[in-house]
C-alpha cells in the first residue's frame, strides 16, 4: 500500500507541475467552423476538451464536436455535415462508427474508439502542431504508443513514444512536456514526466 501511495503522490505531482502556471484554454475556443484544429490562433498550451469529442475525418483529420450531440441513435448531425462521413453503423458499439472513406467517430476522453484503438486523455497545441496522449497505441492501424502529433496533414509519431498511457500534456517555450503512467519516454527511463525538445525525449 506504501508503494501505492507513493507512486500516487510522484503522479498527482508530476500532473501539477504540468499545468502550473502553463496556458490552458478550451478547445471550443481553436476550432474552425466545420470543427477542425484553428492553428492560425497563435495559442500554445494545453487543451482542455472538457464537453467534447473527436471524429477522425477523411485521412484521419481530427474534428471536434460538442459531446451531448451523440447519443445511442447513432450519429449527430454535425458529423454527417462533414465531407465524406458516410454513417455505416458499427455493430456492438455505442460509440465507434466506421464509413468506407475511412472517417470514425471517436468516443474518446471517456471510451475506445475506432480510428484510435484506445483513449484519448489530452491535447496540447504549438503552432500548427496538435499533440495528443492517451491509452491508445494506433491510430488509423499504425503503431504511435500513446502519444501523436498531427501537423495539419498527416499523424506522426514522437521517437518511439511511451510504455504506458499519457494523461497530460503541456507546452513551455519549445518544449512539450508529458506526464503519466509511463517509465520510458523514447527508450530512454523516466519518472512518469519527460519532455519532447522537437526531435527526442
Amino acid at each position: 500500500m506504501k508503494h501505492v501511495l507513493a507512486f500516487v503522490s510522484v503522479y498527482a505531482i508530476c500532473v501539477s507541475m504540468l499545468h502550473a502556471q502553463l496556458p490552458s484554454k478550451s478547445i471550443k475556443d481553436l476550432l474552425n467552423a466545420d470543427g477542425t484544429p484553428n492553428f492560425k490562433t497563435g495559442f500554445k498550451g494545453s487543451v482542455n476538451t472538457d464537453g467534447y469529442k473527436m471524429i477522425l475525418g477523411k485521412n484521419g483529420k481530427p474534428h471536434f464536436l460538442p459531446a451531448e450531440v451523440q447519443t445511442k441513435a447513432g450519429l449527430p448531425a454535425e458529423a454527417k455535415a462533414i465531407p465524406g462521413f458516410q454513417t455505416n453503423s458499427a455493430p456492438n458499439s455505442q460509440f465507434a462508427v466506421t464509413s468506407d472513406d475511412n472517417d470514425y467517430w471517436n468516443g474518446s476522453f471517456s471510451n475506445p474508439n475506432v480510428g484510435m484503438n484506445n483513449q484519448v486523455f489530452s491535447l496540447a497545441v504549438s503552432g500548427d502542431t496538435l499533440y495528443v496522449g492517451g491509452w491508445f497505441s494506433q491510430i488509423e492501424g499504425v503503431t504511435r504508443n500513446y502519444i501523436a502529433k498531427w501537423d495539419g496533414t498527416n499523424w506522426s509519431s514522437l521517437g518511439s513514444g511511451m510504455n504506458g498511457y499519457v494523461t497530460a500534456l503541456a507546452i513551455k517555450g519549445s518544449d512539450l512536456y508529458a506526464g503519466g503512467i509511463f517509465t520510458t519516454a523514447g527508450g530512454v527511463t523516466v519518472n512518469h514526466i519527460a519532455k519532447w525538445n522537437g526531435s527526442s525525449w
